[in-house]
C-alpha cells in the first residue's frame, strides 16, 4: 500500500526522492524548507515517489 511522505521539519507532503552515491531520501521541495529527509522506510518508497509524486 502507498504511503504519503510527510516531511519531519515543516509537515508539508511535498518532496522529491533523491537518490546518489552516499545519499539516498528525500528532498522537501517546500520553499521555506528545503531539508533532506534520510529516513525513509525504504527503497520501494523511493521508487513509488518517482512514479507517483505528480
Amino acid at each position: 500500500m502507498y504511503s504519503m511522505w510527510t516531511c519531519p521539519y515543516c509537515g508539508q507532503n511535498m518532496g522529491q526522492s533523491f537518490q546518489d552515491s552516499q545519499l539516498h531520501g528525500m528532498l522537501c521541495l517546500n520553499p521555506l524548507c528545503g531539508r533532506f529527509d534520510d529516513l525513509v522506510d525504504s527503497q520501494e518508497t523511493l521508487d513509488d515517489w518517482d512514479t507517483t509524486d505528480f
